[in-house]
């Protein structure tokens, strides 16, 4: 990215702020930045929920019924039900599957210079439907280098960018507290996406083929380690698996779990609450985030502090897989309102961990270094609906979540429409 482009979009973005309101209702998004990026991919693909549906109110509306007595409660739910297995799963699922593949695998592969390939079938149940019989839902074609610390982290990439989705539409919904029910079949479509494999599979991690990402991704962890014999196998796929059921702590699990089934299939909300803990002045909620890295199975504990439209979010991150140590401190804030109409964000990142070798082979201790890594976000108003927005870091070379594991300035820029 040439280094004079992040400035650019932030002066643009500073130009547009004295006509700012600030932005509120259900956005939809289009970002870019000149590498396709990870994040404004996933913020991108993950905001077109709302566009996608567009249709379903004025049509629930005109089918809507009396429910209050048995029979037409057990045809709604049966009728819900079909819907979901139908129509939402499906395009949860090829959503998600996009920002996998492009902007999950895509996006690291990027990093390194390749421009991978994709292929991408029909989602199930319309798969078996139409008697389309390929094995997987969708596939990135990229060259492996042969170096660990590039081919690791395109192979853990697509879990990651889930992991990125979650957070960003967690962010969403807890700035507004609420989330519709279709973005909560997104958000629990992404939770589960690996749960099998990591948490039910008795196969240990590194058997399970080579298209599996986990076991990709296993596999390259304990080959950069030197994890070989039997035992050492055995026990780190013990300690992964353990360490990624923390997954389950986290409350966006549940309520996507309880919106999808209880609130929409059984009651037929199509507008979920996001249920958080009053403080002085606003409120508080904790959550834990677990995500694939070159070190380990890193676990983010977060504490999410709000109110009137603003988010604060401050991280722990550690690794718990035994491999190697690397621990780091985030403190980010979003929709913070400094003027009339006009949105800031700050991000600021530091952390420990094993040096990135981009260009070395069969180093299996490599030395700790520091790292941070700072960024502002703004949205200002253009018109009634319209508004520019966009991001402007910097960063050290290192592991962070959704970022450019290379050192130097990121950022994008695009434009938010409202839906309200």
């Amino acid at each position: 990215m040439s280094s004079r482009w992040p400035l650019v979009a932030l002066a643009a973005l500073w130009a547009a702020s004295a006509k700012a309101q600030s932005p509120d209702g259900q956005l939809v998004s289009a970002f870019l930045d000149p590498s396709f990026s990870m994040e404004p991919g996933v913020r991108t693909l993950e905001s077109l929920t709302p566009a996608i549906y567009a249709w379903d109110a004025p049509v629930s509306r005109a089918l809507s019924f009396d429910e209050s007595s048995p029979a037409p409660k057990v045809v709604a739910v049966a009728a819900r039900a079909l819907r979901l297995a139908l129509l939402d799963v499906p395009i949860a699922s090829f959503q998600g599957t996009l920002v996998h593949e492009v902007f999950g695998h895509g996006a690291r592969a990027r990093e390194f210079g390749q421009w991978p390939a994709y292929q991408f079938k029909v989602p199930v149940p319309w798969s078996f439907i139409l008697g389309d019989g390929t094995p997987f839902s969708g596939r990135t074609e990229y060259v492996r280098s042969g170096f660990a610390d590039r081919d690791d982290p395109v192979h853990a990439g697509g879990i990651e960018s889930s992991e990125l989705s979650i957070a960003w539409t967690w962010r969403e919904g807890l700035t507004r507290g609420e989330l519709s029910a279709f973005a909560l079949v997104g958000l629990l479509r992404d939770e589960a996406d690996y749960l099998p494999r990591f948490l039910f599979d008795g196969q240990r991690l590194g058997q399970g083929g080579v298209s599996a990402d986990p076991d990709t991704w296993f596999d390259g962890l304990s080959g950069r380690f030197n994890q070989w014999r039997p035992e050492d196998l055995r026990g780190l796929d013990r300690r992964i698996r353990v360490g990624y059921a923390t997954k389950l702590l986290d409350p966006a699990v549940w309520v996507a779990l309880k919106g999808v089934l209880w609130d929409f299939l059984v009651h037929g909300r199509r507008t979920v609450e996001i249920p958080r803990l009053s403080r002085p002045g606003g409120w508080w909620l904790p959550g834990v985030r677990v995500v694939p890295s070159p070190f380990g199975l890193e676990h983010q504990l977060r504490l999410d502090l709000g109110d009137q439209g603003w988010l604060v979010e401050t991280t722990v991150r550690f690794t718990s897989s035994g491999l190697a140590q690397a621990v780091g401190l985030g403190i980010h804030a979003y929709q913070l309102p400094v003027g009339p109409g006009v949105r800031l964000g700050l991000e600021a990142d530091v952390w420990v961990q094993p040096e990135l070798l981009f260009d070395l082979r069969n180093v299996q201790d490599a030395p700790l270094r520091f790292g941070a890594a700072s960024a502002v976000l703004l949205d200002v108003q253009l018109l009634e609906r319209l508004w520019l927005s966009g991001k402007l870091g910097a960063k050290l070379p290192g592991f962070l979540m959704g970022q450019p594991l290379h050192g130097g300035p990121y950022g994008y820029l695009g434009l938010r429409v409202s839906l309200r």
